[in-house]
C-alpha cells in the first residue's frame, strides 16, 4: 500500500467537534459542497495485515484523545487492506451517539477508494434504518469521485435516469424494502459537485440528466480553474445557444454560468469565441463571491447593497441570491434580514417569502412557521413546512426540533419529515 507522505498529512483535518481526521486531495478555490474527505491511493499491500494488527489500529482510533493521536491512528487505519474492510465494519463500533463513529468513517472511505459502489450498497443496507445513511453517503461518494470518477458518474447517471420528476417521497416501509440506495435530486447535485473538478463533462452530464436548476448549480463553475475545464463542461451543451440573456430557460441557465466563468478566467479569450455577446458581462457577478463581499459591509450599507445585488443578476438567479443573502444575514441579525426581505419589490415576493422561511427557521422555528401559516394559499405556503425543515436541519444536523406548543397536524407532519430524513 502506498505510504502517506508528510505533504498529504498536512491536509488532514481534526476538529474538536467532530473528532475526525481525514486526508484531503482536492484543491479548490471555493467550497462547493461538503469538503471531499479521501483515503490515499492504494496498491497491493506488501504483506497481509493480521487480524490482531487491524483490531489494534481500530482500538487506537477509538482511544485517541488528541488531534495528533487521532491523526496518527486514522492514517494508520487508512492503510488496512481492502479484504479486511467489510469484516471489520461488521465488527467495529459504527456509532458515536447518533452519528457515525470515526472508525466507521475511516473504514467507509478506505472501502470507497477501491470499490465505491460496493461501499455505498453496503452502507445503504446497513444504515438506512438507523438515520445514518445520509452521513455515510457523504463519506463514501467524495472518495469514490476522487478515485474513480467515471465509475461514480456512470452509476449516478443510471440512478438519475430512474428518477421520476415531482414524485412523492417514499414511505419508510418502501425505503426499507429498496435494494438500491434512495437517491433524490439533491444527492445527485452533491455528486455532480464532487465530480466537477475530476471530470467536468461527466458532472454536467449528470446535471443535465437530473434536470432543473439548484442554487449549488450556480456555484459549480467556480470550481473550474481553467478555460480548458470550462470548455470541457460546455461540450455537454454543444447544441444550445443563448438568444436572450435576460430570459433564460432550461439548460440555458447552466450554459450562462459556464460562459460567465469563462469570461472571468480569460475575458480576451472569451471575446474571441463564438459565444461572445451571448451573456451580460458588465453587470453579472458570481453569486457566491458577491455575497461573500457583501458580508463584510457595515450594517448601515447592507440593505441597499443587498437590493443592488439582487437587481444585478438575471431573473433566473434572483431567487437563489435572495436566499443566500437572507441566510447569511440571519446568522448575525435576523430582524434586519426580515426587514430587508419585506422591502423587496413585489416581483420578488415569492422568492422573499421562501427565503424567509428557509433562513429564519434556523433561528426561530415556531415563529417562522406561524408566520408561514398566514401566507396566502399557494405553493409557498403549501411547501413552507418542508422549506423550514430543510433550513432547520441544515443549521442543526442531528438535532431534534422542540415541537412544544405546535398544532398537532404540524407536529405530526414534522415527525414524518424527520422519519424520512433519518430513515427511521
Amino acid at each position: 500500500m502506498k505510504p502517506v507522505t508528510c505533504k498529504i498529512l498536512g491536509f488532514c483535518l481534526a476538529s474538536a467537534v467532530t473528532a475526525v481526521a481525514w486526508i484531503v486531495f482536492w484543491p479548490r478555490t471555493v467550497s462547493i459542497a461538503a469538503p471531499p474527505l479521501l483515503a490515499p491511493e492504494t496498491v497491493i499491500a506488501e504483506a497481509p495485515w493480521s487480524n490482531e494488527r487491524i483490531a489494534s489500529s481500530i482500538s487506537a482510533v477509538e482511544r485517541a484523545d488528541s488531534v495528533e493521536t487521532k491523526l496518527n491512528a486514522g492514517t494508520d487505519l487508512l492503510q488496512i487492506p481492502l479484504a479486511g474492510v467489510r469484516e471489520f465494519l461488521e465488527r467495529a463500533n459504527l456509532k458515536k451517539g447518533d452519528r457515525l463513529s470515526l472508525v466507521a468513517k475511516i473504514l467507509l472511505i478506505r472501502w470507497a477508494a477501491d470499490d465505491g459502489e460496493a461501499a455505498l450498497q453496503w452502507a445503504w443496507k446497513r444504515f438506512r434504518s438507523e438515520g445514518l445513511w445520509d452521513e455515510a453517503f457523504r463519506e463514501i461518494a467524495p472518495a469514490w469521485a476522487a478515485h474513480n470518477p467515471a465509475g461514480l458518474g456512470k452509476w449516478a447517471l443510471l440512478v438519475a435516469e430512474k428518477l421520476k420528476p415531482d414524485s412523492e417521497e417514499p414511505r419508510l416501509a418502501e425505503v426499507e424494502a429498496m435494494e438500491l440506495p434512495a437517491m433524490d435530486s439533491s444527492k445527485l447535485t452533491e455528486i455532480a459537485n464532487w465530480l466537477v473538478t475530476e471530470d467536468p463533462r461527466l458532472a454536467y452530464q449528470l446535471v443535465k440528466r437530473r434536470g432543473g436548476f439548484s442554487s449549488d448549480d450556480a456555484k459549480m463553475p467556480l470550481a473550474l480553474t481553467s478555460v480548458a475545464k470550462v470548455q470541457e463542461a460546455l461540450t455537454v451543451f454543444d447544441d444550445l445557444k443563448i438568444t436572450d440573456p435576460t430570459r433564460l430557460s432550461g439548460n440555458e441557465v447552466h450554459l450562462y454560468y459556464l460562459l460567465t466563468r469563462w469570461h472571468e478566467l480569460d475575458p480576451d479569450d472569451f471575446n474571441r469565441s463564438t459565444y461572445a455577446g451571448s451573456i451580460i458581462t458588465n453587470t453579472v457577478e458570481k453569486s457566491a463571491e458577491a455575497v461573500e463581499r457583501w458580508k463584510v459591509l457595515p450594517a448601515s450599507e447592507r440593505a441597499d447593497a443587498a437590493s443592488s445585488l439582487v437587481a444585478s443578476v438575471i431573473p433566473k438567479a434572483r431567487g437563489w441570491r435572495i436566499s443566500a443573502i437572507a441566510e447569511a444575514w440571519a446568522e448575525t441579525d435576523p430582524d434586519a434580514a426580515v426587514r430587508w426581505l419585506d422591502s423587496l419589490p413585489q416581483e420578488n415576493e415569492i422568492s422573499a417569502s421562501a427565503a424567509r422561511i428557509s433562513a429564519l427557521s434556523a433561528h426561530d422555528l415556531k415563529a417562522t412557521l406561524d408566520w408561514a401559516d398566514q401566507l396566502p394559499v399557494g405553493e409557498t405556503r403549501q411547501n413552507s413546512l418542508v422549506t423550514a425543515f430543510d433550513g432547520w436541519i441544515k443549521a442543526h444536523p442531528g438535532e431534534h426540533a422542540d415541537r412544544s406548543g405546535w398544532p398537532a397536524a404540524r407536529a405530526q407532519a414534522w415527525e414524518e419529515l424527520e422519519s424520512l430524513h433519518t430513515g427511521k
